[in-house]
């Protein structure tokens, strides 16, 4: 993909703009100019939307969201209209393309050539609102985890192309999910110049940044399903598995194939680990033909697939083949690294990367044999001991690189656990661009200031530079592992990331000036004041906190290093620029206040949860033994979970419950990370909520959109 196209074209559609005066939003009931299109005058209606015969179901939802944003806008709702009405209405919204396109926009090319491209284009009658729409018809539903998913589409160029119009040229605003984190600019008047506005994205797999919101994610943690979609990073059109394809292959072949399974040293198949993370024999044969028979079966389920994976299971350090056929494929100049087998010692051997490349290379080209006119794609990740680059072997046009880099909020994060050259991570991702066409970056968010538990652990500045780092070089995806959708204490950063992903060449601070002039009017100076103290402060922590290595290794305590940073001055100064933001808004539209006392709840969370890390610390040190410590732990476990009922979306409870093992040692009845809280992630949604007595908690926990877990 020419990856400077999707620029060019905005920046093209822009100079148009320009040219031709852009936008007007006039509020005035004056005549208007002969060439200007009006679609809403003195809050009358002049143009209803018109959506093509057959639009699949997304597309009609975006239509009627954009009806019901006119009508927010202006009071005034257009009316939708399927099909092509006959006669021609004098002016309309057109939603998708259709034939009668063609002689009322002469002048505009309607070959949607690239991926996901957008069109928007007004002239003095009409306005269209089109994209490159992509889907097998007969497979828009498809099941997976147990769910059926209708309207699943392989591209939604509309979809996106009506979002971008809302954003863009209606002004509207998502700032968090909900109706308190929506904005828009009330006009009795709708009206453009003639323009035309094209784009299309660089970055094409977007929805695994909130991965718990994304299309098909399964009902736990995700709250966001709304805003997501709206942000235009839900209807992507690459949809990749990011995790690892082999973790059911033990359980339904090991008996029957352990030749699809990893040589160990001691002469066993696959080795004694778990099932789900015993390596595979990657240079077999018969391994190659069972992974394609199984593509074959995950076509006939659903034909939207175009990308394959040959992951390895994770465990990434242990129990890799020994075979010779395997070992044959790596290089001897490649990286040490230190491996290990159980009941083995442990040994240095090169990094994989030649390895798992010549697995992947291997299979695209049977994949590319067997469906010769399919653009599929076969999905390597360069995990572990794959991170380096190769030293010989070149991906093959047809697979993408998945790089699980780890400098997501790591400034300088170096790949050190049993590496040799201790490599930034962000080195490892460069290098990779260097000898592939396409790249996906999927790093592990981890936890450098306390994001799993829901802390501001926010880096406005490095995600801005990190997300333009990775489009500079060859980018065309972003999974994030895992976003947990705290929106109280870190809404900024998840808006920013969702506006680069889009456009990863926008100007940030021009992203963030606008977000916090919109969201909180007068006081937009004193939130922009209150998140560079919290960012500031986060930057502090991180450079003060020992490495998450020898956090583990040394099971050392974070609490100390939290209270040092996170003190009596920083809440001081926090609580002191959210008042005065209160105070000068208070004359201003509620909204505004209210806005404010949703990020104070984020402020209140953080210093509950900063308090039970102190107060833990002083309970492990007594031996279990503080009563007292005990008591007021659990009376801030109270407040947090009363906090987050009454503040839809400020703190996402799900995961933080303190069953959870993000959790465990913050509370005094999960010390640990036990089976009973790592199974807390994946709970039986529907028989929870069987027993719930709580018709509202039964209601919210089958809710996609549900806020939190109640």
């Amino acid at each position: 993909m020419n990856q400077k196209g999707g620029y060019m074209l905005r920046k093209l559609g822009k100079m148009k703009l320009k040219l031709l005066f852009g936008i007007i939003m006039s509020f005035s009931f004056g005549a208007f100019a002969q060439e200007e299109l009006v679609l809403v005058e003195n809050g009358i209606s002049q143009a209803p939307i018109i959506v093509f015969e057959g639009a699949p179901p997304y597309t009609k939802q975006a239509a009627n969201e954009l009806a019901e944003y006119i009508g927010k806008i202006a009071g005034a709702k257009p009316t939708i209209i399927e099909g092509c009405p006959l006669p021609i209405p004098k002016h309309a919204i057109w939603v998708g393309y259709q034939p009668i396109l063609k002689e009322l926009f002469p002048k505009t090319n309607f070959d949607f050539k690239n991926p996901e491209e957008i069109l928007i284009s007004a002239n003095k009658n009409y306005l269209v609102l089109a994209g490159r729409d992509r889907w097998p018809s007969k497979h828009l539903e498809i099941e997976t985890h147990k769910r059926k998913i209708n309207g699943v589409q392989q591209e939604y160029g509309t979809c996106n192309a009506v979002y971008t119009f809302l954003q863009e040229y209606l002004e509207v605003r998502w700032f968090w999910p909900g109706e308190l984190g929506e904005d828009t600019i009330k006009r009795k008047t709708i009206s453009f110049k003639p323009f035309e506005y094209r784009y299309y994205p660089q970055i094409r797999f977007r929805n695994g940044i909130f991965n718990y919101s994304s299309l098909k994610s399964k009902p736990l943690y995700g709250q966001s399903k709304d805003w997501v979609r709206h942000q235009r990073l839900q209807l992507d059109s690459l949809d990749v598995a990011a995790g690892h394809p082999f973790t059911t292959w033990w359980e339904r072949y090991g008996k029957t194939h352990p030749e699809y399974f990893a040589l160990q040293p001691n002469g066993t198949r696959g080795g004694s680990y778990p099932a789900y993370v015993k390596k595979m024999c990657e240079a077999n044969p018969a391994l190659w033909e069972q992974w394609l028979a199984e593509v074959g079966e995950t076509l006939k389920k659903n034909p939207n697939e175009t990308v394959f994976s040959t992951a390895e299971n994770d465990g990434w350090d242990g129990g890799h083949c020994v075979c010779p056929n395997c070992q044959a494929w790596d290089h001897p100049d490649g990286e040490l690294r230190r491996f290990t087998w159980t009941g083995e010692v442990a040994k240095d051997c090169v990094a994989l990367s030649d390895r798992q490349l010549t697995f992947a290379n291997t299979l695209a080209r049977k994949l590319k044999e067997k469906y010769p006119n399919k653009d599929y794609y076969v999905l390597m990740m360069a995990y572990g001991h794959s991170r380096p680059a190769p030293v010989k072997a070149i991906p093959d046009k047809n697979v993408i690189v998945m790089s699980v880099s780890n400098f997501y909020g790591w400034n300088g994060a170096v790949d050190s656990r049993l590496s040799s050259r201790k490599n930034t991570y962000k080195q490892q991702y460069e290098d990779w661009a260097k000898i592939a066409t396409q790249l996906i970056w999927r790093p592990n968010a981890g936890s450098p200031a306390g994001a799993p538990q829901g802390q501001p652990d926010i880096s406005l500045h490095q995600t801005a530079k990190d997300f333009k780092f990775v489009a500079e070089h060859k980018c065309i995806g972003i999974f994030i592992d895992m976003i947990w959708e705290h929106w109280a204490t870190l809404g900024p950063q998840y808006y920013l990331m969702a506006q680069l992903a889009w456009d990863p060449r926008q100007n940030s601070n021009a992203i963030m000036e606008d977000y916090y002039k919109r969201a909180f009017g007068k006081a937009s100076d004193d939130m922009n004041a209150y998140w560079t103290l919290l960012e500031n402060t986060r930057e502090e922590f991180v450079k003060v906190r020992p490495s998450n290595e020898d956090t583990k290794s040394k099971k050392l305590d974070l609490a100390p290093y939290y209270e040092k940073c996170y003190n009596t001055e920083f809440f001081k100064n926090a609580y002191e620029l959210l008042q005065k933001a209160s105070t000068a808004v208070a004359n201003e539209p509620e909204i505004y206040r209210k806005r404010i006392d949703f990020v104070k709840a984020g402020l209140d969370y953080t210093k509950l949860i900063i308090e039970v890390r102190s107060l833990m610390s002083v309970y492990k040190q007594s031996g279990m033994k503080d009563e007292e410590a005990k008591k007021q732990v659990l009376a801030n476990w109270q407040s947090i979970e009363k906090l987050c009922k009454d503040n839809p979306y400020a703190i996402n409870w799900g995961p933080i419950r303190p069953i959870t093992p993000r959790m465990a040692g913050l509370h005094p009845d999960y010390m640990e990370k036990t089976n009973k809280n790592k199974n807390a992630d994946t709970p039986k949604i529907n028989e929870a909520a069987k027993k719930s007595k709580d018709k509202k908690t039964k209601k919210n926990v089958d809710n996609d959109n549900a806020p939190g877990f109640y």
